[in-house]
């Protein structure tokens, strides 16, 4: 049985809460200057810090995506149908965005400063696409629930 409207909106709100302070943590991490000495530790709290991340990210979704969100949208408002699904294949390329980091990462065994700014470059770029993402979801929610509100007056 689906969520409540009104649960699932809580909860996607502070899911994003969440991933937002998630990312500020990482985003700390990964600009922080990294001593040769401290690489080695440096990288494997960022290799956890990046797949707590990932178990979040992907239960975020599931929230989103089997939580009875996505079916909500799309009952209420059928128009939005394809955004739904855009916002589907996001959820799935961002895991594999993210998958393709952490390998990366994973492949660093030592400091080289070149191969670690192009990591931190593609965490910022993937940080400004889940904030992109959101911000269409929070449209997409907000439309829809203020949609489906005004045809009720």
């Amino acid at each position: 049985m689906p969520l409540k409207e009104s649960e699932i909106a809580a909860r996607i709100k502070e899911e994003h809460e969440r991933i937002k302070g998630e990312m500020k943590k990482i985003r700390t991490m990964t600009q922080a200057h990294v001593s040769r000495e401290g690489f080695a530790k440096w990288r494997l709290d960022l290799l956890w810090l990046l797949r707590d991340f990932k178990t979040g990210l992907q239960r975020h979704f599931d929230l989103e995506e089997e939580g009875g969100f996505m079916s909500e949208v799309v009952r209420i408002a059928p128009h939005n149908l394809d955004v739904v699904k855009k916002l589907e294949t996001e959820h799935r390329q961002m895991v594999i965005d993210l998958d393709g980091i952490l390998e990366d990462l994973k492949n660093l065994e030592e400091k080289d400063d070149l191969k670690l700014d192009k990591i931190r470059a593609r965490v910022g770029e993937f940080f400004a696409l889940i904030e992109s993402h959101e911000a269409e979801e929070g449209d997409l929610l907000e439309s829809t629930y203020l949609q489906d509100e005004g045809m009720a007056d």
